[in-house]
């Protein structure tokens, strides 16, 4: 008999087979693409409370972030909490928030995608932020609605 015509053979075959899968699905998950599962509201309309999104590892390769992507970030200072937010201002920006409205370098900044329902959050004593320069290689994140979001206004 040829060694493939063993048992023993098909089932070395099939625990090599799966931990290769095992290994493939590992890396990409690390280097391509992941997917969350996300439990707030912070970001409604745009990405709603229990949806599940995946989330392209490799966009900012090529390109820039941009104000008004949509980004899903690691906080380190939160034991590595993962935060779905809005890019509000890039490095070297300089940012301010009265009476719950966002100044960019000085200016009101337009955001049609805001969600300002009436209702109380946790943040809402964080409707006011004093201005702030945001420093080379971060950016500014903030949920769509605002009241429910915890953002960069709380690291």
């Amino acid at each position: 008999r040829r060694w493939y015509q063993h048992w023993w053979a098909y089932l070395i075959a099939i625990v090599v087979g799966s931990q290769l899968s095992f290994l493939a699905a590992v890396q990409f998950r690390i280097h391509f693409a992941e997917a969350f599962f996300v439990p707030t509201r912070a970001m409604s309309n745009a990405i709603m409370a229990g949806d599940r999104i995946i989330v392209e590892k490799r966009a900012y390769s090529g390109r820039a972030v941009e104000r008004g992507d949509i980004v899903v970030a690691r906080i380190i200072n939160w034991n590595a909490t993962v935060v779905v937010c809005r890019v509000i201002g890039l490095p070297g920006d300089t940012i301010a928030i009265r009476n719950e409205k966002v100044f960019l370098n000085g200016q009101p900044l337009e955001e049609p995608y805001l969600n300002l329902v009436d209702e109380r959050g946790d943040v809402e004593k964080l409707m006011n932020l004093s201005e702030r320069t945001i420093p080379e290689g971060e950016v500014f994140l903030m949920g769509d609605r605002r009241r429910l979001s915890y953002d960069s206004r709380l690291y």
